[in-house]
């Protein structure tokens, strides 16, 4: 600002000198810096430099003295310098000009110079950074590629583990699935045989009709004979050593084995849709509560005697399924028999016929068959005594009281009175024989039905009905009020439901101890 101030004032100091208008118009511009160079220093060169700039100072020279050397160097004009100006002045002026251009060209190289190497060095600072920034950039791509390598086989590892691992489950399930089918194919197989058993199992049918003597320490297979002297016994001719699929084993004897003169005092008959196994340990069962009364909870060993007498003649009903039982229960209630039946009429007739008494307990189905064996049997004896009835005085009687009633009217009715004596005499004989039959089986017969399933059991014969409370069966179809079931039957109500050895053996076994004691045995 200094030297700002002083060119301004030399240039008003220059425009009161005494030059003629031409020429201070011709020396406008040199009289504008008609300064003193020593006066000048490195900021106001400077200043001039950006003020006039080279161009105008080389234009004023060569309008005052000619045009600048070749070299490119000013060239120092011949300034035409108002009349007050001396020479003396002119030179110092250009010299001490040139001085402060070299000055400050010198000063404006070297902060060209210094700038051009900043400049090299920023360059070269840059170069350095974009190489390093390249270097790394190599290094990262490098790195990046690598990692990218490394994480495509990570993944294709994995897409391989995963591929094991799936084809791993999908063995594993297929071989569940397989199992699972061969499984369901099994079961399916399984339950449409238990179907099929349920209306229909064949696998004990050989088995239906056979009998087991059950004592304390044995169980044999045995079988009914007639000896040739007319006499009736029994065979043993093995002895069940176990079981298999429900089936008895048997460890045959090498000869049957003849009982002599035993014969059953206790026999039971199992219900329907039971199978051997459990049908024969319900005996077992039955045998020891026998044996247990006798024996006064066995504080006192049983006699031979008394093994014989409480030895349990069981009679396996054989099953077929339960639809084929309920079939066969049907078409027992209206009179179709089967072995079975028939083989409960033999005990019965047996017993009146040796003239010993016998308990005969049935089951369930066991109580049709058997009370459809009482009415055969009934029937057989009363067929067997009607010949030594017809020949009784009380039939005679009948007969001529028959007679005595048709003198009056057979003439007129063409009627023979010896045919209607006869019918009459028949009549009565076959009364009578009824009656007989009832007073033997009464006198050696002795009837349990447990779990009753007869609607209408016979009234010929004595009865104990032992009926559960909680047994459908019997509820629904054997189970009566007092007046229903007539004189000759007694009922004893107990607890529980259908199966004999849970909810009826124990009844059972009280009600033949009694029967014994009652005939005095």
């Amino acid at each position: 600002m200094e030297a700002k101030g002083r060119i301004r004032e030399r240039k008003e100091a220059n425009g009161k000198s005494s030059v003629s208008p031409q020429q201070r118009s011709q020396a406008a511009a040199p009289e504008q810096i008609s300064l003193k160079p020593e006066s000048l220093g490195q900021e106001e060169i400077l200043y001039l430099q950006r003020e006039v700039g080279n161009q105008a100072v080389t234009q004023l020279l060569e309008q005052r003295g000619g045009a600048a050397e070749t070299t490119g160097r000013i060239r120092q004009p011949q300034l035409h310098l108002a009349a007050s100006t001396t020479p003396v002045v002119q030179r110092s002026f250009w010299g001490n000009l040139k001085k402060g251009f070299s000055t400050a060209t010198g000063a404006v190289g070297d902060a060209a110079r210094w700038t051009w190497g900043k400049t090299v060095q920023g360059a070269e600072a840059v170069g350095r950074g974009a190489k390093w920034a390249g270097n790394k950039t190599i290094e990262g791509a490098k790195w990046t590629g690598e990692q990218a390598v490394a994480g495509a086989n990570w993944v294709g590892d994995q897409a391989v583990k995963g591929a094991k691992a799936v084809g791993q489950a999908a063995k594993w399930a297929g071989n569940k699935t397989v199992a699972g089918a061969k499984w369901a194919g099994d079961k399916a197989v399984q339950g449409a045989k238990a179907a099929g058993r349920l209306a229909y199992d064949g696998r004990y049918k050989d088995l239906n009709g056979t009998q087991y003597r059950i004592t304390s320490n044995k169980i044999e297979l045995v079988r009914r004979v007639e000896r040739e002297d007319g006499s009736v016994g029994y065979l043993a001719v093995g002895e069940v050593t176990g079981y298999e699929g429900n089936r008895p084993l048997i460890a045959h004897y090498p000869a049957p084995v003849d009982l002599g003169s035993w014969a059953p005092r206790v026999t039971h008959i199992n219900g329907m849709n039971v199978k051997p196994q459990s049908g024969i340990q319900d005996a077992q069962q039955l045998h020891g509560l026998l044996a247990a009364e006798v024996s006064r909870g066995g504080e006192v060993d049983l006699s031979e005697a008394e093994e014989e007498k409480l030895a349990v003649l069981y009679t396996y009903s054989a099953t077929r399924g339960f639809g084929r039982d309920l079939i066969e229960c049907l078409g027992a209630k209206v009179g179709l028999d089967d072995e079975v039946t028939g083989s409960q009429e033999t005990l019965m007739l047996d017993a009146v016929r040796r003239r010993q008494r016998v308990t005969v307990s049935a089951h369930s189905r066991g109580t049709i068959k058997t009370d459809n064996a009482v009415r055969n049997a009934h029937r057989t004896l009363s067929a067997g005594f009607q010949g030594e009835m017809y020949e009784s005085a009380e039939a005679r009687q009948a007969a001529e009281e028959a007679r005595a009633q048709t003198d009056g009217f057979s003439q007129e009715a063409m009627i023979d009175p010896e045919i209607l004596a006869d019918i009459a005499r028949q009549v009565k004989a076959r009364a009578l024989a009824d009656a007989r039959a009832a007073e033997e089986m009464d006198a050696y017969v002795h009837l349990i039905y447990a779990g009753n399933a007869v609607q209408f059991p016979s009234k010929v014969v004595k009865l104990d009905l032992v009926v559960a409370k909680g047994d459908m069966v019997t509820i629904m179809v054997g189970k009566y009020t007092k007046l229903g079931l007539g004189e000759k039957a007694k009922m004893t109500d107990v607890s529980g439901g259908h199966g004999f050895g849970k909810n009826y053996a124990q009844t059972v076994s009280a009600l033949i101890i009694e029967d014994m004691r009652q005939a005095g045995e």
